[in-house]
């Protein structure tokens, strides 16, 4: 992690990225299986 501490002529033209959304994903596994 890198700490910045902006000068008053960066305000308006620094990029910054904020974390909006926590998605969770469910994934089907399938397994092959032989009927008896």
């Amino acid at each position: 992690m890198e700490l910045h501490f902006p000068n008053g002529s960066e305000y308006g033209h620094l990029k910054v990225r904020r974390l909006t959304e926590i998605r969770t994903v469910t994934i089907p596994i399938w397994a092959d299986d032989v009927l008896h």
